[in-house]
């Protein structure tokens, strides 16, 4: 196998439109930042449940109930995080989904000059 066909050596290419743009155009902007937070949120709890795994026994028992407890708390306090600022991620994804409506518009009025 030769590995250097596998080497990028262009810049990536801009990502794809959404499929589901018609949605994502109606929605309010109320409905963006939501979106937009609650996929931080999901992220981050996710994060959160892969850093528990690496910090090993904590002295407490694995029953069903303490994994739910865990699991809770991961979520709430990911939602916490995601309210004050979290990463930065929802400002990003929000900021995506808000130009898409300008490529939009820029790629309409340029369908109408060619």
């Amino acid at each position: 196998m030769d590995i250097s066909k596998s080497i990028m050596t262009e810049s990536a290419p801009p990502p794809d439109l959404l499929k589901d743009y018609e949605k994502v155009k109606n929605a309010s902007e109320k409905g963006k930042i939501e979106f937009a937070q609650k996929f931080e949120a999901l992220f981050v709890n996710k994060l959160l449940d892969e850093m528990t795994k690496t910090i090993g026994e904590w002295g407490m028992e694995k029953d069903a109930a303490s994994g739910q407890i865990h699991g809770m708390f991961n979520m709430l306090l990911s939602q916490e995080i995601t309210k004050k600022g979290g990463l930065g991620l929802s400002k990003d994804i929000y900021n995506y989904i808000s130009g898409l409506e300008q490529k939009d518009a820029t790629a309409q009025s340029l369908d109408k000059t060619i």
